[in-house]
């Protein structure tokens, strides 16, 4: 029904839109819940293309398809606002693809920037520490490792 709470894939409600218009009945509706719909509206569509931009990048890594996934995830990437609260977890997989693919420094950025959003992150230290083996900086590797094991539960 119009006006009820639902869960977007994200797990947060979200308001769903009133088409039939303004129930309570005489004028001055609330343009600020219209523009807080319109925003989740926006959102909701970019989460949704991010996160098929994300299934095409895992079928094309799954298929052997390097470029294409990486492209893939580069569009998920650029699909998702930077608010977004499932950002880091993104970067974290794009960074991580592009370290396994021979990548790792393309990797260190989209790594570094999931741990600027979620410094706490042993999963995306973790993987920028791998990154940094691979580029042949063991020290920084070694470091990021043990902020990793710090942060681990």
């Amino acid at each position: 029904p119009p006006g009820r709470r639902r869960r977007t894939h994200l797990g947060r409600p979200r308001r769903t839109q009133d088409h039939a218009g303004d129930r309570g009945g005489g004028g001055g509706g609330d343009d600020s819940r219209a523009d807080d719909d319109d925003d989740d509206d926006e959102e909701t569509e970019a989460a949704r293309r991010a996160q098929r931009w994300t299934k095409r990048a895992f079928n094309h890594a799954q298929r052997g398809r390097l470029e294409q996934a990486a492209s893939a995830f580069e569009k998920a990437v650029r699909a998702t606002p930077e608010d977004a609260p499932y950002r880091a977890a993104l970067l974290i997989n794009a960074g991580s693809f592009l370290a396994f693919s021979g990548r790792a420094r393309d990797a260190l950025g989209p790594l570094r920037e999931a741990l600027a959003l979620a410094p706490d992150d042993a999963r995306a230290l973790h993987a920028l520490g791998n990154a940094l083996h691979q580029c042949d900086a063991s020290a920084d590797a070694l470091e990021v490792y043990a902020r990793a094991l710090d942060k681990s539960p």
